[in-house]
């Protein structure tokens, strides 16, 4: 599960720079053992190009970095990770109305975070992350 809220600004035509903030949450079960909820959560920046194919159609590419902190929670117990986040996302956006677009791309997303704790047998442990696929999407331009 994800929730992204970025802000931008366009420096010049058809390119911006944006900030924001990404949440993800992740469920895994190691093993046999009880399942294992990470929380990831980042300030990110990022910048955000396009390139207008016909009135309607316009191409567009993304990328994101930002520092990560992760919680990894099972019951009451809770480890701190730090580690990155990057992303880049290439795509087509069919603009609706004037501030308005839906986009479908293509998203390769990496998060790494490194166990913090040097009371654990994982301590130094590296985590990494890698989600690839399809991404539907809305822009809103005001």
């Amino acid at each position: 599960r994800e929730f992204d809220l970025n802000f931008g600004w366009y420096f010049v035509p058809r390119l911006a720079g944006t900030f924001g903030f990404k949440r993800v949450d992740q469920d895994f079960v190691f093993g046999s053992g009880a399942p294992v909820e990470f929380r990831y959560t980042m300030p990110i920046v990022g910048i955000v190009g396009s390139a207008p194919i016909s009135d309607r159609l316009v191409l567009y590419g993304a990328g994101a970095w930002g520092p990560a902190v992760s919680t990894a929670i099972n019951g009451n117990k809770q480890s701190g990770y730090s580690g990155s986040y990057s992303a880049s996302e290439f795509g087509i956006a069919w603009i609706i109305a004037r501030n308005f677009a839906m986009t479908l791309g293509y998203k390769y997303q990496i998060i790494q975070n490194k166990r913090e704790s040097s009371n654990s047998t994982f301590a130094g442990l590296v985590l990494r992350d890698v989600t690839d696929g399809w991404a539907l999407g809305g822009q809103v331009t005001f």
